[in-house]
């Protein structure tokens, strides 16, 4: 680190970074009410696909869930993960009479969210 600011460099701490993105997506789900209903909807989608077997190996990417280490990183890989599996999560979760735990997720919304990450 020393040598690196020698030179008066600025370098980003991820760090700082990580929990910025984590603060600002706090407060926006404080002022959102779609945004929070939009992260609770995901978490709990993917806490049912990985409690119930069998769905995750079908489904084009395994859904993920977030975490504490990096959480930017983890909500990021939470929300896209669904977004590139809704279809077939869709398709298998109506067959099975569960189309209600997808039913009122906004796709423009989750596409909105992961570019924002």
């Amino acid at each position: 680190m020393v040598a690196a600011t020698s030179q008066k460099i600025r370098i980003d701490c991820a760090c700082h970074r990580s929990t910025a993105i984590k603060t600002g997506w706090e407060r926006a789900m404080m002022e959102n009410d779609e945004l929070d209903q939009l992260h609770d909807s995901v978490n709990k989608d993917a806490i049912f696909a990985k409690k119930s077997s069998g769905i995750q190996s079908e489904l084009p990417i395994s859904l993920k869930r977030g975490g504490k280490t990096r959480p930017w990183r983890s909500l990021y890989s939470m929300i896209n993960s669904i977004l590139q599996s809704y279809g077939k999560l869709s398709e298998i979760l109506t067959e099975g009479n569960k189309a209600y735990i997808v039913a009122g997720m906004d796709l423009n919304l989750l596409a909105i969210v992961t570019k924002f990450f």
